[in-house]
């Protein structure tokens, strides 16, 4: 028998909760890939003999196409890099110069290494998919 007071209705869910999740997470993901874009546009040449270097104490300058310096992002001139270098003798000086950067550049920044660092210097480079 059935009771008056019932009446028959048909189950649902609520799915407001879930489309709130939906779009939370959705907006975390666009906002995570735009701060994983590069800062720099530098394609690094191949060597089949890199290595893999731990990363202590190096300043790593970007030579751009143009043959200008950058560090973090920052702009810099031979000379400042000159006097970040004098002023921590610890400091190794990586190059991560562009494949298509002038050759002037990147042999300017190895004789301050050599001048400085006795000669020692890290370059960057890709490894060649086989």
């Amino acid at each position: 028998m059935k009771l008056p007071f019932e009446e028959e209705s048909e189950p649902h869910i609520d799915l407001t909760s879930l489309i709130d999740v939906i779009f939370m997470l959705l907006i975390f993901f666009i906002l995570t890939m735009s701060f994983t874009q590069k800062a720099l546009d530098i394609e690094l040449p191949y060597s089949k003999h890199s290595q893999q270097v731990k990363r202590e104490s190096i300043i790593c300058i970007s030579v751009t196409r143009n043959g200008e310096y950058f560090y973090k992002d920052k702009l810099l001139s031979l000379d400042e890099i000159n006097e970040n270098l004098r002023s921590d003798p610890k400091l190794e000086l990586e190059v991560s110069a562009d494949a298509n950067a002038p050759f002037e550049k990147v042999l300017k920044l190895v004789d301050l290494a050599k001048e400085l660092r006795g000669g020692r210097i890290l370059i960057s480079a890709n490894v060649p998919n086989e």
